[in-house]
């Protein structure tokens, strides 16, 4: 009695589809998207609702890691170490404005880039690499998303391709 208790906890049937999308949440914020795809696939749901809720579920966790980081870098010695690096070098990047440009330039392809990598990256890291960048709440938002929407694309085609063969 209790292993089937258990399952249909685990499944989603115990509390019908409010329960699923709550396990599916969870399962988003502290899994991220590698294990809600599988998941969602195995509660039936379409790729295309999987990819928008993964897209709106990690742009809602956004502002709060970007507020958690403003408030407590002092804490964290290894993001206080970069922050204080980045702030004594942009003094010599200023002198030379291209190279200034180049290091903006290229620090905003890396937010996104960092974001959409599917295995290692992640709004979590595009997020501390845009605060060391010291990017703008408005810039950081728009640069997770893109970068978000990107990995969100490349998990949507890869399980397309999946089932597909499947």
């Amino acid at each position: 009695m209790n292993k089937l208790l258990l399952s249909e906890i685990l499944n989603g049937s115990a509390f019908g589809m409010i329960g699923k999308i709550f396990s599916f949440t969870i399962a988003q914020y502290i899994l991220g998207k590698k294990a809600v795809y599988p998941m969602g696939i195995a509660y039936g749901y379409p790729l295309w609702f999987i990819t928008i809720f993964v897209i709106i579920t990690d742009i809602s966790l956004t502002p709060f890691i970007y507020r958690l980081l403003h408030i407590s870098s002092s804490n964290i010695k290894l993001l206080n170490l970069l922050h204080q690096k980045m702030i004594m070098k942009k003094e010599k990047f200023e002198k030379n404005k291209y190279l200034n440009l180049f290091i903006v330039n290229f620090g905003k392809l890396a937010v996104v880039g960092i974001t959409a990598i599917p295995l290692s990256g992640g709004i979590w890291t595009g997020t501390i690499l845009s605060y060391i960048l010291h990017l703008k709440f408005k810039e950081t938002m728009l640069l997770v998303t893109i970068g978000n929407s990107i990995g969100a694309m490349i998990f949507y085609l890869s399980f397309k391709g999946i089932l597909s063969i499947v």
